[in-house]
């Protein structure tokens, strides 16, 4: 081949263009990013129209995929230490308090114990063709609100309405 064989260890302590692909073919491969600096590690994909990205937000220490070259900004996804994942829902006319999540047919969404639901969880499931609720053990198992946030409709833990 006519390209640079490295049989140790290779470090680049500043810019390096490579105009060729890189490969590590090792037992166990790895890329590190970054020296345990207090500073943001990242990739970006460098897209003709837009760009992406995904690397350590030092600032918050969650590991970040988002849109553009900067962290903390245009935020997709977060995972914190604690393998918390958020994501931004958003939809083209909204902004990014309101959205959808979109999981795959017959998978559901689970609900976990939290400051909003208490000590309740649940679960959303869709499946042949129907939406299965699955609430919590209080009072109300079940309660659906209107767009104002208005409580609504009430399911007991018992199935009484």
């Amino acid at each position: 081949s006519n390209g640079i064989q490295v049989y140790r260890e290779l470090n680049v302590d500043g810019p390096a263009d490579i105009t060729a692909g890189v490969v590590v073919s090792v037992t166990e491969p790895k890329i590190t990013i970054g020296d345990a600096g207090a500073e943001d590690t990242f990739l970006v994909f460098d897209g003709n129209a837009q760009d992406y990205r995904i690397g350590l937000d030092d600032g918050t220490d969650k590991l970040e995929i988002g849109v553009g070259a900067a962290h903390g900004t245009t935020t997709a996804m977060t995972i914190d230490a604690s393998q918390q994942v958020a994501i931004v829902a958003t939809t083209a006319a909204s902004s990014t308090s309101t959205g959808a999540l979109t999981v795959a047919a017959n998978s559901d969404i689970r609900l976990t114990s939290g400051t909003w639901t208490g000590d309740h969880a649940g679960k959303i499931q869709h499946h042949s063709n129907s939406l299965y609720i699955q609430g919590g053990s209080g009072t109300y198992a079940i309660i659906l609100r209107d767009n104002g946030g208005s409580d609504r409709w009430y399911v007991k833990s018992d199935g009484a309405f």
